[in-house]
């Protein structure tokens, strides 16, 4: 056991201590066991040990052979550590003990391993505080039994600096160069005040302002957790709502540059500067403002289109894994999709396409429709004939084997070039509507639900599951579950629907001229109108107003807007 000494308050106290054989005291052995929880410290004489481990460490990673050096341990005490609320303080003396460890085989052993004091009472640390002020500075009287003159700062005593470190030269250096130091103090000066205003408080409004006025570009102020990184966080998707780079080629402008660019308040006017905002500020995805249409002009994989009443021209290009919702889509993709892009919504006439999934979109080309560009599957799923009348929208199958899952179909579709390049086509169709053989050599159709079918003579149709007006007979269903109530209710409630069609006058996305006539103003208010075909087909709104001239319906804002022909119900 040694004693290690008087300690500061706060300081950390490092403890030694030797293991040697039993049966050769000069030989040194190492031992086992060794955790911080073997650490014991009693406080002035008593037998109360300190509650709480924390704040011992043991060196050397276990404490045990410190520096590999066999017998030779130790661990540390952090005089700071006030788990043990007050156990360490001025005054104190401590007594360290190790308890439980096993050495050359005897177990446990228990030994006193130190003892020390902190800032122990008329002590050398003790009494040099007491000397000196809560400035930590010494109040000199007199030097060399000469008083010491005051200077014209109060309080503190004035000094003639002869010499440092017992060198004249260094002083008058000092004493030639200290004017130098007048202009970059200045300088400090005026920059600390800034920073506290003046008053010296720290960040006033000043020193505020300029946090502010920080631009935010590039990594600056990106660190992970920062409070600048979550002020990013709400630009980012603050001023790029939705988390999209914005589009109007109406009435956008011209510019590049992060978070000024392309934000929902300036959206850019080109496809161009939209693409590189996306690449510099990490956003992959588009949305467009109504009446704006652009022409892809490179490669657009993954990217995501979305917006209202806009145009896409494929132009050509690769569109491999991306989505776009509610756009007309013209022209032609590169033919080839690693990844099958998705259609959601959206209107086409005749597009080469490469592999793809359409959902609920209007297809209205004529000419040859939706061309099939690579062998493969494609899958439509509830979509519809957007051509008005008896014609029908086409399909036409491409070159190699080609599968066409069509699902919840609605109207006419035409079928073209199936077989013709002596590849194995499949297709299957599932809804209602018609049908139609254009010029195809070979293939099979599956069609399952409510369909005609005209001009079947080179293909194969597969239809057990399909059924026509021929399968249907007509019947007066008198009773439903026995009850002839019920029946006179469905009657009754049948007879309240009311069909119409859209006409052309204002066609939007809340208000809808038609043909419906016979009913007074304000009547079919808080009635549902629901679109049965057409562009609209699929949504419904509440009637908020009704005007008799032109048949004016007014409703709560779809998607869609209905245009010329469109079929609805009011229930």
């Amino acid at each position: 056991m040694m004693y290690l000494g008087d300690f500061a308050t706060g300081q950390t106290v490092y403890v030694y201590f030797n293991t040697f054989d039993s049966n050769d005291p000069s030989g040194s052995v190492t031992i086992t066991g060794l955790a911080v929880t073997d650490i014991e410290i009693y406080k002035n004489g008593s037998v109360t040990q300190r509650s709480s481990d924390s704040g011992y460490t043991l060196l050397d990673t276990d404490g045990i052979d410190f520096d590999s050096i066999t017998g030779v341990h130790g661990f540390s005490i952090d005089l700071s550590d006030n788990t043990d609320a007050g156990f360490f303080a001025a005054g104190g003396e401590y007594m360290v003990a190790v308890a439980g460890i096993v050495v050359d085989g005897a177990d446990p052993v228990n030994f006193i391993a130190a003892t020390f004091s902190i800032e122990r009472t008329n002590g050398a640390i003790a009494q040099l505080k007491a000397m000196l002020d809560g400035n930590n500075r010494v109040d000199v009287g007199s030097w060399l039994g000469t008083a010491v003159t005051t200077s014209a700062t109060t309080s503190l005593p004035e000094v003639d600096a002869k010499s440092i470190s017992d060198n004249a030269a260094a002083a008058d250096n000092v004493q030639a160069n200290i004017g130098n130091l007048d202009a970059p103090i200045s300088i400090a000066q005026a920059d600390l005040d800034i920073i506290t205003d003046t008053d010296g408080v720290i960040l006033g409004a000043a020193g505020v302002d300029l946090i502010w006025d920080e631009p935010l570009t590039a990594a600056a102020h990106n660190v992970v957790n920062s409070a600048g990184r979550r002020l990013r966080t709400l630009e980012d998707f603050g001023v790029y709502e939705g988390g999209y780079i914005w589009i109007d080629t109406v009435n956008g402008t011209a510019g590049t540059t992060d978070f000024e660019n392309g934000t929902v308040n300036n959206p850019v006017a080109s496809i161009a500067d939209a693409i590189t905002l996306a690449a510099s500020v990490g956003l992959p995805g588009f949305h467009f403002l109504p009446g704006s249409s652009v022409t892809l002009a490179a490669s657009m994989d993954n990217y995501e289109f979305t917006g209202e009443n806009y145009t896409v021209a494929l132009g050509g290009q690769s569109i491999s894994g991306c989505s776009f919702y509610n756009a007309t889509i013209t022209g032609n993709d590169d033919g080839t999709n690693t990844v099958a892009p998705k259609f959601v919504r959206c209107n086409f006439t005749d597009s080469t396409l490469g592999l793809h999934v359409l959902i609920a979109c209007a297809m209205g080309g004529t000419t040859t429709g939706i061309t099939l560009a690579e062998a493969g599957t494609y899958y439509w799923d509830a979509c519809y004939s957007g051509v008005a009348g008896t014609g029908t929208p086409k399909v036409t199958f491409g070159a190699g084997n080609q599968n066409l899952n069509m699902r919840h179909w609605s109207g006419g579709i035409q079928i073209e070039n199936m077989g013709a390049s002596a590849s194995t086509d499949n297709m299957s169709v599932e809804g209602f509507g018609q049908v139609v053989e254009g010029t195809c050599t070979a293939g099979t159709v599956a069609v399952r639900g409510a369909f005609t079918t005209s001009g079947i003579t080179n293909l194969t149709l597969s239809d057990a599951a399909r059924f026509d007006t021929a399968n249907t007979i007509d019947a007066n269903t008198v009773q439903i579950s026995g009850s002839a109530t019920a029946a006179n209710n469905l009657e009754a409630s049948a007879l309240g629907i009311i069909p119409g069609t859209a006409q052309t006058g204002t066609l939007s996305t809340t208000v809808m001229t038609s043909d419906l006539t016979g009913y007074a103003d304000d009547e079919l208010i808080g009635r549902v109108v629901v679109w049965t075909g057409g562009t609209a087909a699929g949504q419904a709104s509440e009637i908020t107003d009704y005007a008799s001239t032109n048949g004016t319906v007014t409703y709560n804002t779809i998607t869609t807007a209905p245009v010329n022909n469109d079929t609805f119900v009011i229930v």
